[in-house]
């Protein structure tokens, strides 16, 4: 019953922002990064080894698909808990696919106390995001697996029963090697040529709402550009700014240590251009925790 009320929800939200021109957070990095330790348990201290498999589904620009399918593996002693999370990304667009592995992300989170933590992490490519399509044609950012740059990831987050908030920032180092210039084939996505993308900060504002084996959780996720994204050297008017995500999640715990949580995302604001790629309509995804050994 709850299940198909959570799908009723996130579909009325769809199709109310279904004439947007819409950019949610997707993998960027530091709109998740907190949500990848599972701050919001405290009881999860007891945990040595743990793994989580995830699949999301995303709509973005020009009605491209996207399935991420990701392979997280968590190990946690102490105050500490270390994470490694390897994405692997099919694209669908215009009757054409592409797949290969995405940023991989390690981080590192320290509990301070019951309610203050940190993290850091990096978010590493597989490639530099200068793929082709099979007739040697440069492809758009969108149409990247990767975002071709090595990123910062920090975060403070402060946690109580029923509320996180965290505030991140995420550094990309110097240009990836896109060559994407917008022509006929793909006229509609964004030149990219040699992307700099502007750093980001974070402000992110959970509620938790516990329900029966589990809880539900509603989340604010803010996201400003700092400055302007630079294609070739040259400032994208437009790219700065802010974006504005509204998350909604349903999360079932069981009594073997693993849980299951069904999670969607939407845009409520958003900026005027995104070169990175990262636009999307949507998001929807399905993650099983569990654990390998309890200390």
């Amino acid at each position: 019953m709850f299940i198909y009320r959570f799908l009723f929800f996130i579909g009325a939200l769809i199709l109310l922002n279904s004439s947007l021109k819409s950019q949610g957070c997707s993998d960027a990095g530091i709109c998740s990064i907190d949500a990848y330790h599972g701050s919001e348990k405290k009881n999860e201290s007891g945990r040595s080894w743990g793994i989580s498999l995830s699949q999301t589904v995303e709509l973005g620009e020009q009605n491209t698909l996207y399935l991420h399918s990701i392979v997280g593996i968590s190990w946690s002693r102490g105050r500490f808990n270390h994470r490694l999370m390897v994405p692997y990304r099919i694209i669908a667009y215009d009757g054409n696919g592409y797949s290969g592995l995405s940023d991989i992300t390690i981080s590192s989170t320290f509990r301070w106390s019951d309610r203050w933590s940190s993290t850091v992490g990096l978010k590493l490519p597989p490639n530099n995001a200068n793929k082709t399509d099979r007739n040697g044609e440069d492809l758009p950012m969108a149409l990247q697996t990767s975002l071709g740059t090595y990123d910062f990831l920090a975060s403070v987050t402060f946690s109580s029963d029923q509320w996180r908030m965290s505030g991140g920032w995420q550094h990309a180092f110097g240009t990836n090697d896109n060559a994407f210039v917008s022509n006929g084939q793909f006229s509609d996505f964004s030149t990219s040529v040699n992307l700099d993308r502007g750093d980001d900060v974070m402000i992110r504002v959970d509620r938790f709402l516990p329900h029966l084996n589990g809880h539900w959780q509603l989340a604010f996720v803010n996201v400003y550009r700092l400055s302007e994204d630079k294609a070739d050297g040259q400032s994208i008017d437009g790219s700065k700014g802010l974006s504005m995500n509204v998350y909604a999640a349903k999360k079932w715990a069981y009594t073997n240590g693993s849980d299951l949580k069904l999670a969607a995302a939407l845009p409520l604001v958003i900026r005027k251009v995104r070169p990175d790629g990262l636009t999307r309509s949507f998001i929807v995804s399905l993650t099983w925790s569990g654990i390998f050994t309890k200390p």
